[in-house]
This record gives C-alpha cells, sequence and structure tokens, in this order.
C-alpha cells in the first residue's frame, strides 16, 4: 500500500489488495451473462413488470412505485429502477439487461468482500462459482427477477456495513456503521423480501467469529429482525391476496407441507452440484402419494433431513463451519421450502432463481469440503479452473432459450411435458399472432388476402391444438378453455367458442357426469361471451354480458367492455342506452377523444341536439384530434346544426366554418360539398347554395349524391 498513501478508508485499502481478485469475478460475471444483452429479450412476466406497466410507463411513476398497490408487488425499488430505464431506451431491452449483469457483477464483488473480511478460505473459488453458475442465469437474463440481483446486492452491502461496525470500537461509530446496515437492509426488501435471511446472518457471523451474544447485540439486530417479519408477512399476504397463490393446489396437508419443505431444502444444494440442465419451468412434484400423505422422496428427505442437522450439531464443538453454513442455507432457502404459499407453485414447487440468495452458501459448502480434502494446491487450481469453465459453459448454453417468450416455452416445452402452462403460453402467442395479422390494413390483391386467411387459420389451428392437448394437465383450467375459445372464433366457429368459453369456469365431473362449477366467470370472461354472443346474433345476452363486465375494478376491462356495449346500443340503434353508456365511458376514458365524439354523436341521435353539439364543439376546438376524427366531429355537428332549427347564430357560423375548412381539406370532396351547401342555405346565402349544389349535381358520381344535391337546389328556387 506504500503506493497509496492517501487511501485511508479499509474499504479502498482491502480494493486495492484485492484488486486482481475482484476484477476476476467481475469479468467472470461479465463473461458468464453479459452476452443477454445482445441475445435475449422480453419474456414471461416482463410485460406485467415493464413492457404493460402503467407506473414504469407513466410521468409519475417514479412516485407512484412507492404506493403499495400500484405494481404487481412491492418492490418499489425494482420498479424505480425500470422507470429510470424506460425513461433513457424505452422498451429496449439491451438496457435493462446491461444493468442485471452489473448488479448480479457487483453483488459478487461484494460477497466476495464478506468472505475475505470473515476469513473464509478460498472465498475467490467461492465467489466466482456464484458469478458463473447456469442456476443464476434465470435471476440475471429475466428483467423481472432484477429484484433478486437487486436485493441481494443491497443484502451484500448490509452484511459489509454490520462488519465495519463489528470492526471499531467507537460506540459513534458502532451506531453509524449499524444504521447504515439498518438502511442496505430496508433497500434490499424494497427490492424483494427474500433478503429475510440477512438477520439471521448477522447472529451466525458473531458464531462464527465465536464472540459473545449479548444484550447490546441483540438491540442492534432486533430492527431487523422486526422489518424483515413485517415484510415477510406483508409478501406473504400480497402472494395470497393479490398475487394469487390460492386454489386447491395450494391445499396441502401438514405432513405433505413436511415432506415438500424437505424435498426442496435437498433439491438446490444436489441441483447446483449436477446444474446440466437448466429447465424453466421444472417438474411438479405429486404429494402425498404414500402414507399418510408422504411419499417415498419425501420420506427420504426428511429422514436425511433429520440426520445432516444431528450430524452438524454434534460437530459443533470441534468444527462450527458445518452447522453455520447450513443454518446459512436454511435462512436464505426459507422462503422457497414451501412453509407459506407462493404464486409460482401453482407450476412449480422450485425453480432456478429461487436459489438465487441460498447459491452463496450452497457453494460456500462445496468449495470449502472440497478445498480441505484437496490438499495439493496445484490440483485445486486445476480443479476450481476446470469447475469455473464448465459452469460457465452450462450458463451460455442456457441463454438462447431467453431469446423471446416463444423460444422460451418452447423449450420448455420440449424438456417438461407437463408444464401445461408452456402449452398455454404457446397458444396464445399463436392467438396473438394471427390477431397482430387480422389488423393489418387490407391486403393489395386476392392472393395476399388468402395468404393472410390461410397464416390466420394455421395459428388458429396450433392454438386450439396446444391448447386442448395440455387443458388435462391444468390445475385450473381457465386459459387452456379461454384459448381455445379464441382458435374457434378465429376459425369463425362461434357456437363451438361459446362453448369452450362457458367450459373455463367448470372443473371435473360428479358422479352423475355432470360438470362441476368451480368459480365465477372473470369480467374479461363475460367481455369475451358478450362478443361471441353479438357475432351469434344474440344482441340482448350480449348487451347483458358487457354490462357485467363493465362493473370490473380494472379500468382497462371496463373501458374495452363499455366501447363495445357502446357500439352494440349503436348498431342496434338504442339512442338513449347509447348516450347512457358513453357517458359512463369518458368518464372511465377522460382523455379519450373518440369516447367524446361517440357521446355527442349518441346526444344528437337521442335529440339533445344543442348538449351534443356542445360536447363536439369541445373536441373540434381541443386540437387534439386525428384528421379522421376531425372530419368525423366536424359531419356531425353540421349535420346536427343544419338539421336542428333552434340553432343559434354562432353555432350556423361554427358550423359553416367547419364545412368550408372540411372541402379544403378533402380537396373538393362531393359530401364536403353538400354540407358546406345546406350550411349557406341554413346562414340565408341561397345564391351560394345553389350554385354549389348545381356544382355537385353536374358533376356528382352517384345518384345518391346526384339526388340530395338537387333537393338542396330545389330549396333554393
Amino acid at each position: 500500500m506504500e503506493h497509496l498513501p492517501s487511501i485511508k478508508s479499509d474499504v479502498l485499502r482491502a480494493l486495492w489488495r484485492e484488486r486482481r481478485f475482484v476484477t476476476w469475478i467481475a469479468l467472470l460475471a461479465f463473461a458468464a451473462f453479459l452476452p443477454s444483452v445482445w441475445m435475449c429479450g422480453w419474456i414471461w412476466d416482463d410485460d406485467s413488470y415493464v413492457t404493460l406497466n402503467r407506473v414504469v410507463q407513466s410521468s409519475d411513476g417514479l412516485w407512484r412505485a412507492w404506493i403499495p398497490g400500484e405494481t404487481p408487488q412491492y418492490y418499489p425499488l425494482v420498479f424505480v429502477s425500470f422507470w429510470i430505464e424506460h425513461a433513457i431506451v424505452g422498451l429496449h431491452p439491451a438496457l435493462f439487461h446491461f444493468d442485471n449483469v452489473c448488479l448480479h457483477a457487483a453483488a459478487c464483488v461484494c460477497f466476495y468482500f464478506a468472505l475475505i473480511r470473515l476469513r473464509v478460505p478460498h472465498a475467490f473459488w467461492i465467489a466466482a462459482i456464484v458469478a458463473v453458475h447456469p442456476m443464476q442465469a434465470e435471476s440475471v437474463v429475466w428483467v423481472t427477477e432484477r429484484k433478486n440481483v437487486l436485493s441481494f446486492l443491497f443484502a451484500m452491502a448490509s452484511v459489509l456495513a454490520w462488519l465495519r461496525a463489528e470492526d471499531t470500537t467507537s460506540r459513534q461509530q458502532v451506531a453509524r456503521w449499524s444504521a447504515i446496515a439498518l438502511l442496505c437492509f430496508v433497500c434490499a426488501m424494497l427490492s424483494k423480501t427474500t433478503a429475510v435471511f440477512i438477520p439471521p446472518v448477522l447472529i451466525l457471523i458473531r458464531l462464527w467469529e465465536r464472540r459473545a451474544i449479548n444484550f447490546m447485540l441483540c438491540v442492534r439486530v432486533a430492527p431487523f429482525f422486526v422489518l424483515g417479519l413485517i415484510g415477510g408477512l406483508h409478501t406473504a399476504y400480497l402472494e395470497k391476496t393479490h398475487v394469487g397463490a390460492v386454489g386447491d393446489e395450494f391445499s396441502l396437508t401438514i405432513l405433505q407441507r413436511v415432506s415438500l419443505v424437505a424435498q426442496n431444502f435437498f433439491f438446490y444444494p444436489l441441483h447446483a452440484l449436477m446444474p446440466f440442465e437448466q429447465v424453466f419451468i421444472m417438474r411438479r412434484w405429486q404429494l402425498g402419494q404414500w402414507v399418510f400423505g408422504v411419499d417415498e422422496p419425501g420420506a427420504a428427505a426428511l429422514v436425511a433431513s433429520i440426520v445432516v442437522v444431528c450430524i452438524a450439531a454434534l460437530r459443533w464443538r470441534r468444527n462450527r463451519a458445518t452447522l453455520l453454513i447450513l443454518l446459512w442455507y436454511s435462512a436464505a432457502i426459507f422462503p422457497a421450502l414451501g412453509f407459506f404459499d407462493i404464486y409460482p407453485f401453482r407450476y412449480s414447487f422450485v425453480a432456478d432463481h429461487f436459489a438465487y440468495a441460498a447459491l452463496p452458501a450452497i457453494s460456500c459448502a462445496v468449495v470449502v469440503f472440497f478445498g480441505r480434502e484437496i490438499t495439493n494446491v496445484r490440483v485445486r487450481t486445476v480443479v476450481g479452473v476446470v469447475s469455473i469453465v464448465a459452469l460457465l459453459t452450462l450458463s451460455w448454453r442456457t441463454l438462447p432459450r431467453f431469446e423471446d417468450e416463444k423460444t422460451l416455452w418452447t423449450t420448455t416445452r420440449a424438456q417438461n411435458r407437463g408444464a401445461w402452462i408452456a402449452g398455454d403460453n404457446l397458444s396464445a402467442i399463436a392467438l396473438r399472432e394471427a390477431e397482430a395479422v387480422l389488423q393489418l390494413p387490407p391486403a393489395n390483391s386476392v392472393s395476399e388476402q388468402q395468404r393472410r386467411d390461410d397464416f390466420v387459420r394455421a395459428r388458429a389451428d396450433d392454438a386450439y391444438i396446444l391448447a386442448s392437448h395440455d387443458s388435462w394437465l391444468d390445475f385450473d383450467p381457465v386459459v387452456s378453455y379461454t384459448n381455445r375459445s379464441e382458435a374457434a372464433r378465429l376459425r369463425g366457429d362461434y357456437a363451438q367458442a361459446l362453448g369452450d368459453l362457458d367450459l373455463s369456469v367448470y372443473r371435473g365431473v360428479d358422479a352423475h357426469g355432470s360438470f362441476v362449477a368451480s368459480g365465477e366467470m372473470s369480467a374479461e370472461g363475460h367481455w369475451m361471451r358478450g362478443r361471441l354472443l353479438e357475432l351469434l346474433a344474440r344482441d340482448a345476452e350480449a348487451a347483458s354480458e358487457y354490462r357485467i363486465a363493465s362493473h370490473d375494478a380494472d379500468v382497462r376491462i371496463r373501458e374495452r367492455a363499455l366501447r363495445s356495449l357502446l357500439a352494440l346500443t349503436v348498431r342496434t340503434e338504442r339512442t338513449l342506452d347509447a348516450a347512457r353508456v358513453a357517458r359512463e365511458l369518458v368518464e372511465v376514458a377522460p382523455n379519450d377523444r373518440g369516447a367524446w365524439l361517440n357521446l355527442g354523436a349518441s346526444l344528437i341521435a337521442n335529440g339533445e341536439h344543442r348538449e351534443g353539439r356542445r360536447v363536439l364543439l369541445v373536441q373540434l376546438l381541443s386540437r387534439e384530434l386525428s384528421e379522421q376524427l376531425w372530419v368525423s366531429a366536424a359531419v356531425r355537428y353540421v349535420r346536427s346544426v343544419a338539421d336542428d332549427d333552434a340553432s343559434d347564430a354562432d353555432e350556423i357560423a361554427a358550423a359553416h366554418r367547419f364545412a368550408d375548412t372540411m372541402v379544403e381539406r378533402s380537396g373538393g370532396s362531393e359530401i364536403a360539398k353538400l354540407l358546406l351547401a345546406r350550411m349557406r342555405l341554413r346562414a340565408g346565402d341561397r345564391d351560394g347554395a345553389r350554385a354549389l349544389a348545381m356544382e355537385v349535381e353536374q358533376k356528382a358520381g352517384s345518384d345518391v349524391v346526384r339526388n340530395e344535391a338537387a333537393a338542396i337546389r330545389a330549396l333554393t328556387d
């Protein structure tokens, strides 16, 4: 350190002293996962967290992210980071992936410094394995799992600050660094509550260093436990009430849950030792297939757990490391063991990203064990290098599956045929591709249109087959039957679509072979049902379904339902209902110009000309209408003024200006000229009206236009 006499910070001193190892750890993390920046895109759940998240994409999202209920989970620091990235690059995924890699590398470096400070042997190899292990890919490459890497980074920062407090004798410094440690822990909890492992780890650090557990330590660590308990319970509550961790698949007996905890406990170390294949949705174990709700794997895992704990406890006096690492791992993996229900248990009880914070403990146990067994330094180095290269290769191999959502689910379905969610999502992707083609502008030729029709039909067929094939595996067949319904609709089989949609609220059969209802149809399901009924010309039933959907708490579903209901009432010429629905729609979507125009048109059609024209006039003068909407509003306004004898002078003058503007914008459209002729007649300019009507009558391309022009001319005689 003689080259840096000005550096007095212990952290900077350590950084300089360990600079080679720190650099290698960071480089290894980047080598393993940096290709995700250009290889990977958006996948599952990235829509609700980023691409379709209104908080992330709104101007006030920086503050709304801190309001409970505004985001899928209360992890405000994660959504703040997403908001900043979106403000910089929009929805381009490269920056999001790059930042995940940077956070992972920084977390691994902090973890390494904690190991060095605690004098854990072979610290570099432990941290290097954590940096490159393929089990980390899900957390680093999946943008939504920013919560894992960000939380672990703050957790390690909290541990380092705590260790700094442990190293000082000044009460002021102890209080200062303890406060910093607590602040970092709060940040970790606000990123993901899996950071609850930190409070027990702080106690384990004292035991590792053979220091006393005294009253002052309890006072300092108590806030960590209190905040950890509050955060953990809050997350468990949200999983049940907001995320959706409810249903028969979560109804486990006590013995089944004990079996699940034991199997999960052993799964991750074994998977970390043999990470030959990463499966995004792993096989969901069938629990309770043996005696008293416990099956063979569960019983074996339970017995093994008891044996391992007993051995570690018996070795306590001779070697504390075994029990302390075991307790560290237990604390880190605790949220994913199965004591509490979390939504992903619907698909699988285990996942790589569940173990992101637990892998450091596993790595520590494995490296310390082999480091003790392999005494030759050169052999140990060779084994370490080979292991790192092998893990690095496996990590590279797993990256391509995260290219996009379709690739992810195709790979998952090939690896695990029981992953019904893969079939559901592939079916939904096929439906989206078909819908995207239907939204294209009209084809330029008959052959092009035929190709489009064939594509839509093929994707609809694929979607139906995928949904039908996996529906029997599904715990909750709502998605499967809904996808089948959508596929049948795209194929034009509306009756079949309605039947499949109705099946989405049923599950199983009773003793008489009748379907058993499993719950209420969702608001979106009611809207879809209304759409199908409308296609089947059952308008009254369709209106009833739209009305049910319009009462949903979700603004987007309510808005969609009201639009459909408005279109139905307009088509069936129920002007009074149309006006009522239009008023509801503008309350839900006050910035939707089209909704305001529909309200104005509905009021005019219902005979409320003055009120309808007032609504239209506000929009026409707002300068926020597209060309098409402006013309549509102007036509309605002008016709209303022309037909209403009660129109005042200001309205007549405004309508005259709008008609003039329409003629200019349309390049002399016949319809626009007829509207202008009517307004000239309404304003008392009979000669001008006659001249314009005669011009249109002479050049009219259709009998309808010619007859209307003749009628206007006749009124001027």
